[in-house]
């Protein structure tokens, strides 16, 4: 008779699960016998990837930080163009990578601690500074950067949440109305 052998589970697939947890019933659901059940194995397992649950919201807070912020910036197609062509590419890339899709669930989870909200408020802050250097290209300076800033980062932090019912070719065209708005002096 053989050894049963173990089901094995990247650190990015209970990622993944926490992430959809997140999602479904935020922080509180993010639990690892739940987890656990959801992927198929013991928990276990689990310990393998993550010191203990502290960890893994640690981690899930630099993942989407990485890979829902940080990843837009060093896209070497976000540096190429005019500032309104890399302006609708960023644009596009959040709707297509769905990077915003978390965004509200990580902001509510910020208004209950204090490290989410260090993690948020820095994610803002890095999307702000990205954003604004491009808007001050097309000249705007001071507080009315401030505000073009802020506005094009609500958008686009929102849109696919929020105008998801909206057909594509809709939102295209509303984005490039935001970009108007946004760039026209």
């Amino acid at each position: 008779m053989g050894v049963k052998k173990t089901k094995r589970v990247s650190r990015q697939e209970w990622l993944a699960a926490a992430l959809a947890a997140l999602q479904a019933g935020g922080v509180e659901s993010v639990r690892v016998e739940r987890l656990a059940r959801t992927i198929g194995i013991s928990k276990s397992g689990f310990y393998w990837h993550f010191k203990n649950r502290a960890d893994l919201l640690d981690q899930l807070l630099d993942v989407w930080e990485t890979e829902y912020t940080k990843i837009v910036a060093s896209d070497p197609r976000a540096g190429k163009g005019t500032p309104e062509q890399r302006l609708l590419r960023v644009m596009r890339m959040i709707e297509t990578g769905n990077l915003a899709g978390y965004d509200s669930v990580f902001q509510i989870w910020a208004s209950k601690d204090e490290l989410a909200r260090q993690a948020f408020n820095r994610v803002m802050r890095r999307r702000e500074d990205f954003v604004s250097s491009i808007i001050h290209e097309l000249g705007f300076e001071g507080e009315e950067l401030e505000m073009l800033t802020m506005l094009f980062v609500l958008y686009v932090s929102g849109e696919g949440q929020i105008f998801s019912f909206k057909s594509k070719r809709k939102r295209e065209k509303i984005r490039r109305r935001i970009l108007t708005l946004i760039c026209e002096k």
